[in-house]
């Protein structure tokens, strides 16, 4: 969670220095007496719109990670849900065993089977989570040291 903080922080002021750069550059562009003092304006202009993409990824990646958090936590609910079913599991064999006068079979080794590959899945969401906060925090480090004053 503090990882996101610190994004959305990085975000707010990266948004605040290009709207403010980019009205000002709007303002200079405007009242400029010539094509050629407007054509000078041109880096600016262009990393006014190299800012906005740059924004819009680290969006994107926020979002991207949002998801695979979402579902790892969804996987996780899963997870312990299924457990707390087999918890119950004994009970239910007892019952079918008294009723029918016979072991769980094929039935009870496919349930653990579909356990297995569900913890699978999951343990990849988790790695996923880890992946994908890590890369985010590397480019946070990366855009903030190339942000302007």
């Amino acid at each position: 969670m503090m990882l996101l903080r610190e994004q959305e922080w990085q975000l707010a002021r990266l948004l605040y220095k290009q709207q403010r750069l980019g009205e000002e550059l709007k303002e200079r562009a405007e009242n400029a007496v010539s094509e050629t003092v407007r054509e000078s304006m041109r880096p600016q202009f262009e990393a006014i719109r190299a800012v906005e993409k740059a924004i819009e990824q680290r969006v994107a990646a926020i979002v991207a990670y949002g998801d695979k958090v979402r579902l790892a936590m969804t996987k996780q609910r899963e997870r312990e849900q299924i457990e707390a079913a087999q918890a119950r599991d004994d009970a239910y064999g007892e019952l079918l065993a008294e009723a029918a006068t016979k072991q769980l079979g094929a039935d009870h080794l496919r349930t653990v089977t579909d356990l297995e590959a569900i913890r699978k899945v999951w343990e990849a969401s988790i790695r996923e989570v880890s992946e994908a906060g890590r890369w985010l925090a590397e480019a946070a480090d990366l855009l903030s040291s190339d942000e302007p004053d």
